[in-house]
């Protein structure tokens, strides 16, 4: 199996050696086609100026003359009319060339072997030591062939240059070895800490303070581990509140079930029990419906059937139908509604007032008020709902909202109530687009639900 180590190792050591060979080639082509002839009539020059000198300097002996310029760092080959040669200077690697070309040059015709020289792509040919890869001219009877001495002129920045390569290689394969396992690092780190989150350990560190990538990552990483430690707490005392929710109507009935045996028992008696189960059987079918919704709600972000919704008829609806409740603890309800329309699921968005609107009836004390206020402008409906009584603690009004939480609190004002009705009404409203808020003071409590406004 590769790992993400050998994989980096091995792209980068392969664009180490194709940017190498594109790098030779492309050095290549920019000699033969820019440098070469530059090169050739560079020599050409000094191969004409080695002539003038001479011809115009009778007392200079052509030996001693081109023994001289070999001195200098120049390859020299004279030939004469009987095919004659003789070298001065560094002795060329590869001697042979054509009689033609030297019948040419005795015949007056400059050779220009430097740029026709055949290199191929892979030799440069301005180092090539070869007869053919020089200028010639000719000299009174002779025919000089010249060319730099690259053993004099480059010998040693060749080897320099050779020795530079050699280590920078061996250093470029080295620091990628090292700086590959160094990036790797922080993943290795992050598959070691996603098989130890796996086994359930929450207390992982990772190098969160990079600024790349690798950091991006094992941020995304550590909140990821987070959001899931915490769902995975409220899974648990979500089931945990479940099961108390459930155990409690259904202990009820069992004891009352089992009471019910007793031959003994008087009809009222008998029909006093079969009330408490028949209370508590609609309790425990409210909360299962209660929880069905939510379960509902969680697996989708659509609104199933959406229509146009008149949020005041809805208000309404629900105090009427409710007179007897508040009507019974003196409330006095005070409501001031608009007629806009929003886009909703009517039944669901009914739900919401129905949860905020039964809350206010349950929690306002006798003789109390309740408040329910609508405004809009171009986008949005407001609905504000409040009432009299305790002030909600500012430790339970941040969490008023979770399933559940509560749940032991709410039913000591009332046993009809689950601890669920204001976690579905603000999934309810989430749906819809729109946000929910709660405040209190130790006059009242405000809920205010803001809805996008059907247009």
């Amino acid at each position: 199996m590769k790992t993400l180590y050998l994989r980096i190792v091995y792209i980068t050591l392969i664009v180490m050696v194709l940017s190498s060979l594109l790098g030779f080639l492309g050095a290549n082509l920019y000699y033969q086609v820019k440098l070469k002839p530059v090169n050739d009539e560079k020599i050409m020059k000094v191969a004409k100026e080695i002539k003038q000198y001479y011809l115009t300097n009778d007392e200079v002996k052509i030996e001693n003359y081109l023994e001289h310029i070999g001195e200098l760092g120049y390859e020299v080959l004279k030939v004469n009319q009987a095919g004659d040669k003789k070298y001065f200077g560094e002795a060329f690697r590869k001697t042979a060339i054509d009689q033609k070309v030297i019948d040419d040059v005795l015949a007056g015709e400059p050779y220009h072997g430097i740029l026709n020289f055949n290199t191929g792509w892979f030799i440069t040919g301005f180092f090539d030591n070869d007869v053919r890869n020089t200028v010639g001219v000719e000299v009174e009877g002779y025919a000089l062939f010249i060319r730099p001495s690259q053993e004099d002129q480059f010998g040693e920045l060749r080897i320099f240059i050779a020795m530079i390569a050699v280590f920078t290689g061996i250093i470029s394969v080295v620091a990628v070895f090292i700086m590959t396992r160094f990036i790797v690092k922080p993943v290795r780190m992050l598959t070691k800490a996603t098989k130890a989150f796996s086994k359930g350990e929450t207390t992982i560190t990772l190098p969160t303070k990079r600024q790349d990538e690798i950091g991006q990552l094992a941020r995304s990483f550590e909140e990821m581990t987070t959001e899931l430690s915490l769902a995975e707490q409220k899974r648990q005392e979500f089931v945990a509140n479940v099961s108390h929710e459930l155990q409690t109507p259904l202990t009820a009935i069992q004891g009352f079930a089992r009471i019910l045996q007793n031959q003994e028992l008087s009809k009222a008696e008998r029909e006093k029990y079969l009330r408490i189960i028949t209370n508590e059987t609609n309790r425990l079918s409210g909360l299962t419906n209660q929880l069905l919704l939510l379960s509902y709600l969680d697996q989708t972000d659509e609104l199933l059937t959406p229509e146009e919704v008149r949020v005041s008829e809805q208000i309404q609806q629900f105090t009427a139908s409710t007179e007897w409740r508040w009507r019974a603890k003196n409330i006095f309800i005070q409501m001031e509604t608009v007629p806009a329309l929003v886009l909703a699921n009517g039944p669901l968005l009914y739900q919401v007032w129905q949860n905020i609107i039964g809350n206010a009836i349950n929690y306002t004390p006798i003789d109390g008020e309740i408040n329910i206020k609508m405004s809009h402008d171009n986008d949005f409906l407001f609905v504000s709902i409040s009432n009299t009584g305790d002030k909600i603690p500012a430790d339970d009004l941040a969490h008023i909202f979770e399933r559940f939480y509560q749940a032991d609190k709410m039913r000591e004002r009332t046993e009809e109530s689950s601890g669920l009705g204001l976690a579905i009404s603000a999934e309810i409203v989430k749906r819809h687009r729109g946000t929910i808020q709660v405040e209190s003071n130790d006059e009242e409590t405000i809920f205010t639900v803001m809805l996008p406004k059907h247009k």
